[in-house]
């Protein structure tokens, strides 16, 4: 269906409007989803997404691949065909659309070749946060060393 022009106000068909929403909806989610993935509590304690950034391989910043792979994410775009009956948008393996959801985010940017993610805050120091125990509980407790084997 063609646009109609009404005082220089364009009207689109229900469907593009409505394919409009669902972008702006899927993108949303999507955001809020990879925030969530590199916000420092997560990356605080997210083993696998810490050992990727801290990787040589990757240098601070995470393959777009992984991301887009990540189950959450993958559902995301498997729940647009709900929003639209009929229709998936993109496939998660097209990742225009997280680009484009990331776009202005003040937790991650994507690099220009958008291939990969790179956390906008300092990587927390991985094992800072994991518990072990408190030097008081060993107090009282004498230590001895494995007797040797004969």
């Amino acid at each position: 269906m063609t646009p109609i022009s009404l005082s220089a106000v364009w009207v689109h068909s229900p469907t593009q409007l409505m394919l409009e929403d669902v972008e702006s909806l899927l993108k949303a989610r999507l955001k809020a989803q990879i925030e969530y993935y590199f916000s420092y509590p997560n990356l605080s304690r997210d083993v696998f997404l810490h050992s990727l950034l801290t990787s040589t391989d990757h240098l601070g910043a995470v393959p777009m691949d992984i991301i887009a792979n990540f189950p959450k994410v993958r559902k995301i775009y498997a729940n647009s065909s709900n929003l639209y009956p009929g229709q998936l948008l993109l496939a998660p393996a097209d990742h225009r659309l997280i680009v484009r959801a990331l776009e202005g985010s003040h937790i991650v940017s994507v690099s220009p070749d958008g291939r990969w993610i790179i956390p906008l805050e300092t990587i927390p120091d991985f094992w800072a946060h994991q518990r072990t125990p408190s030097n008081d509980m060993l107090d009282g407790i004498e230590l001895r060393p494995e007797p040797s084997s004969p």
